[in-house]
């Protein structure tokens, strides 16, 4: 489950007052004002000049580590985010942005090492919390990852992101209606976000309520108009729902935003093949294979339009190439296919 990094910025001094230059004071918040703006030059001059009057000032440290961490610099933020809680061990968003980072790495251990490191320090650091019930989910530790989203909701039951983390251990299990309900909360507690409002339209599909799942669709969609997922599982609702011709406007702009993305290529292939037009099936079939060779649906699906077609050299080629890539989601069309072509 991917989800935003959750760093914040960080104004005013946790030093001792006294010991601060009022000049590093202004320096740092006006610097945190100008990285909330986006403007990275401008913010990282203020931190730096901050810094100038008081070196050990932890604040545009990790200020400074935030602009390298956006900026796509993972080693240099990691080093001042280290560098914040030297000097000062009590900086929890240091902490916990460098457990962020170590997970962003994939070392767990690590990271959930920080976040509990940052919730001891403050315990009410909701974005420690939820970036720690995600690296449980990373280890696949269902009930620890459950127990963390709870907790989280114990303080508020309007966060979306809890929500959503519920939502995906019940899916992940198998528990759909509990998913589903989760999902539901999260859209409720963020009308406007995404993730939500697909994984809603998504488990609906699941359970053959494709017509419910539109509403949801579109707004993710909406929402989010480069996110090919939600566009593909819209195009894919209206192709079930016997609407070839909005679910083919829908791939189109799928291939518009991302000429590289394979299943938009599939699902036009089985729309031109369920609306008799093979040719421009067949073109689709192969276009959506050059992209992504190991698709074995694809490889299974040209197959069988192969076979209607009266290919049968090159159906039997996509057969061995679908055998070779199944999976164990696979297993009846796997018996089925090597029946057909007559491996044992």
């Amino acid at each position: 489950m991917k989800r935003i990094a959750l760093i914040f910025l960080s104004a005013a001094g946790c030093m001792g007052q006294a010991s601060l230059h009022r000049k590093a004071i202004e320096h740092n918040d006006r610097g945190a004002a100008l990285l909330a703006q986006g403007q990275y030059e401008r913010a990282r001059a203020n931190f730096s000049l901050a810094l100038e009057f008081n070196p050990g000032y932890e604040k545009p440290v990790y200020n400074l580590g935030l602009i390298a961490y956006r900026q796509g610099d993972l080693e240099k933020a990691y080093g001042l985010f280290m560098s914040a809680l030297d000097l000062n061990p009590d900086h929890a968003d240091a902490a916990n942005a460098a457990g962020r980072i170590l997970l962003d790495q994939n070392k767990v251990n690590s990271a959930i090492s920080y976040f509990r490191t940052a919730l001891r320090i403050n315990p009410g650091l909701t974005e420690a919390r939820l970036n720690l019930c995600g690296a449980f989910w990373r280890e696949k530790e269902w009930q620890n990852s459950r127990s963390c989203y709870l907790k989280v909701l114990e303080s508020s039951d309007r966060i979306a992101e809890a929500w959503v983390g519920l939502g995906a251990i019940y899916h992940e299990r198998g528990e759909l209606t509990s998913a589903l309900d989760a999902y539901k909360k999260a859209v409720a507690a963020c009308p406007n976000c995404t993730e939500a409002q697909l994984n809603v339209g998504v488990l609906l599909q699941k359970q053959g309520r494709t017509r419910e799942s539109l509403p949801f669709l579109r707004a993710a969609v909406e929402g989010s108009p480069k996110d090919t997922r939600a566009r593909y599982q819209l195009a894919f609702a209206l192709a079930s729902l016997d609407d070839p011709l909005a679910a083919l406007q829908e791939t189109r702009r799928l291939v518009l935003a991302d000429p590289r993305f394979a299943p938009a290529y599939f699902l036009q292939a089985l729309i031109y093949r369920a609306t008799d037009r093979p040719r421009d099936a067949t073109a689709a079939f192969k276009r959506a294979l050059e992209l992504h060779p190991k698709f074995a649906e694809a490889h299974y699906q040209f197959y069988r339009h192969l076979v209607a077609t009266g290919e049968a050299a090159l159906a039997r080629h996509h057969a061995i190439q679908f055998l070779h890539h199944s999976t164990k989601d696979h297993i009846a069309e796997v018996a089925l296919v090597r029946k057909e072509v007559g491996i044992d």
